[in-house]
């Protein structure tokens, strides 16, 4: 007798013994062989079409692993006639037990419990006729083509919104980062012509200062004449050293500056009061 069978040994029809691997002593009528019982590992599937609570038909696929208990050989040898037959229809039941009972969103999470129900049913059911249950797994669960079809869209259509709100919010912090720098350069900016004006007008004022000190009798609008002339005078010298393109020169009367110095000595004064009140 193989190593993975234990034979069935009758006398005059009746049981007599299981006998273990190897060599059988076979005696006509007194010590008969009426045969073996394979004790490896044995795997069922079963395929079962059932209803979920929200009436959608799905097929599940279970697969059960089973064995011949060791002690208790006799009954399943003499006990069942089919018992592949007999576990497939306990399958059946146990599924069409529970499924209807969950909706389809339900049933997916829900492998394993069902898995658990029904190698909890089996167990108890072939314990009386010499098996045991090894494993139980839930391996498909196939919707009506119809109902995945509409699962897919619905699942497109979640992503679609999801990368859409993500698309929006990434937009919107790139206009807030945007309107940050753009304020934050702005502010700058002016910080920058602000303290640009008030060196300038320091740096008139302290030239007026210095000058009325060195020459005696000269009034500030006399100092801000001859400052602008050598600015009119050093903008000219400049042009025509380093401009690279024609100058048009419109003309004009060097005089004329006298009356640009009022207006601008108007408005430096005017600053200067501002930078010093700041």
């Amino acid at each position: 007798m193989p190593e993975d069978s234990r034979a069935i040994i009758t006398s005059c029809g009746t049981y007599k013994e299981t006998a273990p691997p190897g060599f059988i002593c076979i005696i006509p009528v007194i010590r008969q062989y009426s045969g073996s019982v394979n004790m490896r590992i044995w795997e069922i599937d079963a395929a079962v079409t059932t209803k979920t609570k929200d009436n959608v038909f799905v097929r599940l696929t279970a697969v059960v692993m089973y064995k011949v208990q060791e002690d208790d050989v006799y009954h399943a040898f003499y006990s069942l006639m089919a018992p592949k037959m007999q576990i497939r229809a306990n399958i059946s039941d146990v599924l069409r037990a529970n499924v209807p009972m969950l909706s389809l969103d339900e049933l997916f999470e829900a492998k394993e419990k069902l898995a658990d129900e029904v190698q909890d049913h089996l167990t108890a059911f072939l314990r009386d006729y010499g098996y045991t249950v090894v494993d139980s797994l839930i391996t498909d669960i196939e919707p009506d083509v119809k109902v995945k079809a509409a699962m897919n869209m619905i699942n497109e259509s979640r992503r679609k919104r999801e990368a859409a709100k993500e698309k929006a919010e990434a937009q919107k912090i790139e206009t807030v980062v945007k309107a940050e720098a753009e304020a934050e350069a702005q502010y700058l900016r002016g910080k920058g012509i602000a303290d640009q004006r008030r060196a300038i007008i320091a740096g008139m004022q302290s030239s007026v200062s210095e000058f009325q000190g060195t020459v005696k009798g000269v009034s500030p609008k006399d100092v801000m004449e001859i400052i602008l002339m050598s600015q009119y005078f050093d903008t000219l010298k400049e042009l025509s050293q380093n401009s690279t393109a024609s100058t048009i020169f419109i003309p004009h009367n060097v005089g004329s500056v006298t009356e640009l110095c009022d207006d601008l000595q108007a408005g430096i004064l005017s600053g200067g009061k501002k930078a010093i009140a700041m």
